[in-house]
């Protein structure tokens, strides 16, 4: 593609004057490119209120003129040397990337290496001490852009390069944990209403901060948990804190400037919560209590930007839709117009429910590149620092936590909310008494009274192209037929855009513009679209249950338990960790010198620090389990291995964080080591498993399920824990082989009472015969789900092999290995069928009516079945599986569609799966 010489660009020539866009801008050409650079030709940038502040010449900046913007997408068209042919990494020409605030950074000092190359000394920021992004053709750093993700249309990307890469970046630095309360002063504007998306996407809970009834219906339309105005509430602070469970807020994200939101928030977080500072109040001096701030551990957090791995992560969200940014697409000629909107507050205060359900609609809608479009601004608040060792921040003059008051002042009067009309006013009346009257029924809220939700639902309006829709009674050209006719209320627009249709061209094709909408189709109440499937006797909750409920309840106000007994204390532990309550702060209460037995069932809200702790308040632990240990490390299993010296049995749930020297060491620490069960250690290597084999001899209980590193080399260690009577190897990254696993069992498989190979995709009959067969006859465990290779005629040989006087196998699962059938059921029943208690064998694909039958004829001590997937399964096969199995409690039928809503049900048992049971 031909570069041009010249280009139209928005230059800030005079500051503190307009800015001039001219048409003969020169363009770099590629052979002028400088190494490591690119030539970006713009599609579209972004507006921020730093630019207002540049182009006033509050800040230094490069020497005048230069071209402002530092937020903008679009495609590389020449790349300069050192980058390679093609460019590095994901960018090469024709690549669509974004241009953010740091063009270029060292990326060889201190900050740079750390990831913080905002603070780099080096920098080049874009728009403020280099040409920008006001413009169709810019020179980048092939390293500093981000490529755009291709589900995200130009405009939708260009705020997130700046606002919301900034408040995506200011959460993370907040050190909270999902479900925890986040408040964001300034809400409803340009940086809160991106702060808002950003937090509900990682799982936080919001309390908006911010002013009017339109605001509010925006930030609860966002996913705000919860909204305030400042300006109607009497006691602030105190609403604040009784609106975040009675505790405070974990963290603060200051995205307006405003003074008074400095100084209510260190009253209103609670003990180690977070103040993250964005917005900057003009000529305000924050006098802080120290010794506050010293008995509550408050951080404070100053923020700009993020580095360029948090753009990826923001862009990333909102090409997956979980982030709508609003923006206002205007040309770059009126540049000027747009930066008088900014400082009047204009366009933030159009930010309304209505347009972020319009903007949900037609974010992906791609723009008309004849002329640049300004998709801005980017943020309300949105400025940048002029101090040289600084870059993003936001100024503004504003007093309260109004998001709209950017550059002026408390006394201009906010723009009149229209009037809603009699219809709108009864609609709403309508859906207030609905919603009362659902507050009164059941907890049941699969469907809501609205036929759609506000936020993401398409917009009702159809003219969303940047241009309006004509005038009533002017004359117009069909987009189609390209003649002109006269515009009235039913005219339509074209579909694709641009222009509009006759009532002809509209009707042919099959738009109807006098067709009256359809009347919306009613819901039945829940009650009816439900079928009872199972019975249950109801009982009087028991006190200790009452006890239990109200203590996990209230558990932040519990000092100690005192002497309780140790089922109790699980009890109130399964309580907390069902909704992840179990925290920093109250884990202490289960902490306990006489403990010899641990568990915690989510350990997902526990940091470091709290489960160091626990080896030294738990010193007499023999066994210890944690789920969803995603933030242990080497430091805390190193404070194990000197702490927990009697710990003979250790499971995890997911430590993804550890690294082999730390396994290393726990395991030449305890080499009295019984039982070691982890679950996804993906660090978990080579090493680690010929220590593990080396200094725990004694092992008679070991889990590696879904252990990326593990593959034949492990086995050859394994085979020599002799005293081994449990080993799960399911679901490695790549399976092993036979040849590794028929070894291992010769060596291991005699002493084994519970064995599980799941997910092994390379093994077949072979391994059932070479493996199995001669050297497991003790199992009462076995497992082999998802095992493809199987035959029928090889799981027939299997349990036909084994004598039924010498059985001990009480629970198999063989889901999934799809060629299984009539005969390989067959030799089970007759094995086994007098002691089983759960049999899985969903998904097989060769069983009969007559086989399933035997199920109720032979085993009479099942309790468990899952029978899902087996199309020979009907009302008679569960009737009869009922009636003969006498202790059955859970029967699994998915995907069984003979099994009809006639199928005879029985007190005591659950049923699972029933297709007319799941129709509404």
């Amino acid at each position: 593609m031909a570069i041009p010489r010249t280009q139209t660009a928005a230059l800030i020539v005079t500051p503190g004057q307009p800015l001039e866009v001219r048409t003969t801008h020169p363009v770099t050409q590629p052979e002028d490119l400088e190494t490591g650079q690119c030539l970006v030709r713009m599609h579209c940038t972004g507006v921020c209120h730093s630019d207002l502040h540049i182009a006033a010449g509050d800040w230094p900046h490069a020497p005048v003129p230069f071209v402002g913007g530092h937020e903008g997408v679009g495609t590389v068209v020449a790349i300069g040397p050192g980058a390679g042919k093609e460019g590095e990494g994901d960018v090469k020409i024709g690549t669509r990337v974004g241009v953010k605030w740091i063009l270029y950074a060292c990326g060889r000092c201190e900050l740079c290496r750390k990831g913080d190359e905002t603070g780099c000394a080096s920098r080049v920021l874009s728009g403020h001490t280099r040409d920008g992004t006001f413009c169709q053709y810019m020179v980048a750093w092939v390293n500093h852009v981000v490529p755009i993700p291709e589900e995200l249309s130009d405009e939708a990307a260009a705020p997130v390069l700046c606002a919301g890469l900034t408040v995506y970046a200011a959460l993370k630095r907040s050190n909270i944990s999902p479900s925890d309360w986040v408040v964001i002063p300034g809400a409803g504007g340009g940086l809160g209403h991106l702060a808002i998306q950003y937090a509900t996407a990682l799982g936080f809970r919001v309390l908006a901060i911010d002013t009017g009834n339109d605001k509010k219906e925006v930030c609860l339309q966002l996913g705000a948990k919860g909204f305030i105005d400042y300006k109607e509430s009497k006691d602030l602070v105190g609403d604040i804190i009784a609106a975040c469970d009675g505790k405070g807020a974990h963290a603060v994200l200051i995205t307006t400037a405003s003074g008074k939101a400095y100084e209510d928030s260190i009253n209103y977080l609670r003990t180690r919560g977070t103040i993250v500072a964005i917005g900057l109040p003009e000529k305000f001096i924050w006098r802080l209590p120290v010794e506050l701030i010293t008995f509550k551990a408050i951080r404070i957090v100053g923020h700009t930007l993020g580095n360029y791995q948090d753009t990826v992560e923001a862009l990333d969200l909102a090409a997956r839709r979980k982030v709508v940014p609003h923006v206002n697409i205007r040309k770059l000629a009126d540049i000027n117009e747009v930066f008088d909107d900014m400082r009047e507050a204009k366009i933030e205060s159009g930010i309304t429910a209505t347009s972020i359900a319009r903007r949900a609609r037609t974010a992906q809608q791609p723009q008309n590149e004849e002329e640049q479009p300004v998709a801005g601004p980017s943020g309300a608040n949105d400025t940048e620092n002029g101090e040289p060792n600084e870059t993003r921040t936001r100024r503004a003059s504003a007093t309260g936590y109004v998001s709209d008051n950017l550059d002026v002042t408390d006394e201009e009067p906010s723009p009149k909310k229209r009037k809603p009309s009699k219809a709108a006013d009864a609609k709403q009346k309508g859906k207030s008494k609905a919603k009362g009257k659902k507050g009164k029924k059941d907890d049941d809220e699969d469907y809501d009274d609205e036929d759609e939700d506000a936020y993401t639902a398409l917009s009702k309006s159809m003219w969303t192209n940047a241009s309006a829709k004509p005038p009533v009674g002017s004359f117009e050209k069909c987009a189609r037929c390209e003649q002109q006719f006269t515009v009235t209320k039913y005219t339509m627009p074209a579909d694709p855009p641009p222009g509009f249709l006759c009532h002809k061209c509209a009707k042919a094709g099959g738009n109807d513009p006098f067709k009256k909408p359809a009347a919306p189709r009613k819901r039945k109440n829940a009650a009816e679209k439900r079928t009872v499937i199972n019975f249950e006797e109801r009982r009087f909750p028991s006190l200790v249950s009452l006890c239990v409920q109200l203590l996990s309840k209230h558990i932040n106000d519990v000092e100690a338990f005192g002497d309780i007994g140790i089922v109790n204390l699980d009890r109130i532990i399964r309580a907390l960790c069902r909704n992840r309550s179990l925290t920093a702060e109250n884990v202490s209460l289960f902490y306990n010198v006489e403990n010899s037995d641990l568990i915690l069932y989510d350990a997902t809200n526990l940091t470091p620090d709290p489960l160091i702790s626990l080896a030294y308040l738990n010193p007499n632990l023999t066994s210890l389990r944690i789920d969803f240990c995603g933030r242990i490390n080497d430091e805390v299993i190193q404070s194990w291995s000197k702490a927990l010296p009697n710990l003979r049995r250790l499971e995890l749930l997911g430590p993804y964080l550890v690294r082999p020297a730390a396994w290393v060491g726990f395991f030449e620490s305890h080499p009295e080591l019984e039982g070691y069960l982890i679950h996804q250690s993906p660090r978990f290597d080579l090493e680690c498993m010929q220590a593990l084999a080396k200094n725990c001899a004694g092992l008679t209980e070991l889990r590696l399920k879904e252990i990326g590193n593990m593959d034949d080399s492990f086995l050859e260690h394994i085979a020599k824990l002799t005293n081994l009577t449990y080993l799960d190897l399911s679901d490695p990254s790549n399976s092993l082989s036979e040849e590794g696993l028929v070894p291992l069992m010769s060596a291991v498989g005699p002493g084994l009472k519970k064995l599980d190979v799941s997910g092994n995709t390379l093994l077949s009959d072979d391994f059932l015969k070479e493996g199995l067969k001669p050297h497991a006859h003790g199992l009462t465990s076995l497992t082999l789900d998802g095992l493809l290779l199987l035959t029928d005629a090889g799981g027939a040989a299997l349990f036909g092999s084994w004598n039924p006087e010498d059985a001990h196998l009480d629970s198999l699962s063989m889901a999934r290995c799809r060629d299984l059938g009539d005969a390989t059921l067959e030799a089970i029943l007759t094995f086994a069928g007098h002691r089983l208690l759960s049999l899985n064998i969903n998904g097989w694909r060769n069983t009969t009516e007559a086989s399933l039958n035997m199920i109720g004829e032979k085993v009479k001590t099942l309790r468990k079945l899952d029978i899902g997937w087996h199309r020979a399964a009907n009302d008679f096969v569960m009737k009869g599986i009922m009636d003969g199995c006498e202790k059955i409690e859970e029967i699994k039928c998915w995907g069984c569609n003979h099994v009809t809503e006639n199928c005879p049900r029985k007190k005591g048992i659950t049923l699972y799966g029933v297709e007319s049971h799941s129709c509404v």
